[in-house]
């Protein structure tokens, strides 16, 4: 078990490592930067991993050579450790080590598709109609990408089981490390503050089984990362926008639906951001090499949507496609729910024909799952507001502000 262990905590080093190497090169070298540069480098260390598979697998030797390389890199150009960031690396591979420890439930989806994709880039490079073999191989998250490139000689098979425990641990210790610099301050809460707290609350409510994670959970969670760095940002710098737009596009690239979070990149351009040095950067790079690769491997450069299809490919199967698009959309909407025998996919997908099977286990499942969280969401704001009104009620009473007095008639 302490070998786990270890091989957790090498992971999380390395990441912390590779994300320090691109944030000190950005930003002033602080002592302060150890949670964002862990969560930069496990962004890094994906993007990293599906350049490299466009010409070699993602196989053992391939990635322990780069994972010395770049930490040799990193002490050579005179970078190193503080205590903070030690301290980071305990707290962060213990929380991994305990969500992984304590994960006892078989989920299906690692053993359909998560797992044998793992496998397929750790012997192969990019493998052109891939699709083919089977569909579910077209619409593979980048998180498949980091946890293929995470099996090296220091973490072997276990290796693939960690990058999805450290992602969460990671942006888990950010928000708790926001909300305890505002009790150590004892300030008063701020938007960003209180969007951390109802975080934390939501994360151990609900984003509290390892099996459960999937592609979903650390991509619901880096949203909400996005979001409090976005609430936090003073300035409209080319390379704040530079980061935003990085950690979008990792959004999308783990589902294509999150493309609405390019919103947040697109206000920030609005501020008279210079256009070129945006689209000539290395997000967009890693943008245009992800839907290379989905045209490599299905034909489709966003699948399965016809109208980015490449039908004159000889690997495009359009038939394939469609039918592909319809069972999703169907899935989607809950067809095993469905009741009605008399009919299909196409037809249970359209003029709301879906709504009573959805309704009869989805949304339940949203109400029992957000009533009691929003009722104590609602619960504190209330106690929130009231405690705020007693202490400038007393401190008009003291009369040692005279405008309050006025104010509130005291």
């Amino acid at each position: 078990m302490y070998i786990f262990f270890i091989s957790i905590f090498i992971t999380n080093f390395f990441y912390l490592v590779l994300g320090k190497l691109i944030f000190n090169k950005y930003f002033e070298k602080s002592k302060n930067n150890t949670i964002e540069s862990a969560i930069l480098g496990i962004v890094i260390a994906s993007f990293l991993s599906l350049l490299i598979n466009f010409f070699f697998p993602l196989n053992l030797i391939n990635n322990s050579i780069i994972f010395v390389a770049i930490i040799l890199v990193f002490f050579i150009t005179k970078n190193n450790l503080n205590s903070n960031d030690y301290l980071f690396l305990l707290a962060s591979s213990c929380a991994s080590f305990l969500i992984i420890l304590y994960d006892n439930e078989y989920r299906p989806d690692a053993g359909l598709y998560h797992i044998p994709y793992v496998q397929i880039l750790n012997e192969n490079k990019i493998m052109i109609g891939l699709s083919n073999l089977h569909s579910r191989f077209a619409h593979i998250s980048i998180l498949q990408y980091l946890s293929a490139f995470n099996y090296n000689i220091f973490t072997k098979n276990n290796g693939i089981l960690i990058p999805l425990a450290s992602i969460i641990s990671f942006l888990y210790i950010y928000f708790f490390n926001d909300l305890l610099e505002f009790i150590k301050k004892k300030s008063d809460i701020s938007c960003g503050k209180l969007f951390s707290f109802i975080v934390l609350i939501y994360v151990t409510y609900k984003i509290n089984r390892y099996s459960e994670f999937g592609n979903d959970a650390p991509a619901h969670l880096f949203i909400f990362y996005l979001v409090s760095k976005f609430i936090y940002l003073k300035n409209y710098s080319l390379k704040n926008i530079h980061f935003t737009y990085l950690y979008s596009v990792f959004l999308f690239l783990n589902k294509v639906f999150f493309i609405f979070i390019f919103l947040i990149p697109f206000y920030i351009f609005c501020k008279n951001i210079n256009f070129k040095k945006i689209l000539f950067s290395f997000a967009s790079l890693i943008l245009l090499a992800w839907l290379t690769k989905n045209i490599l491997i299905s034909g489709c450069a966003i699948y399965p949507l016809k109208n980015t299809c490449f039908a004159n490919l000889k690997w495009t199967d359009i038939k394939t496609v469609e039918n592909a698009h319809t069972e999703a959309e169907a899935w989607a909407k809950a067809w095993p729910q469905n009741k009605n025998n008399n009919i299909g996919m196409k037809e249970f997908s359209k003029n709301f024909n879906w709504v009573e099977a959805w309704s009869s286990i989805h949304l339940k499942y949203i109400i029992k799952t957000l009533v009691p969280f929003l009722a104590f969401i609602l619960f504190i704001l209330i106690f929130s507001r009231s405690r705020s009104r007693n202490k400038y009620l007393k401190l008009c009473n003291t009369g040692l502000f005279c405008t309050l007095r006025t104010t509130y008639q005291c």
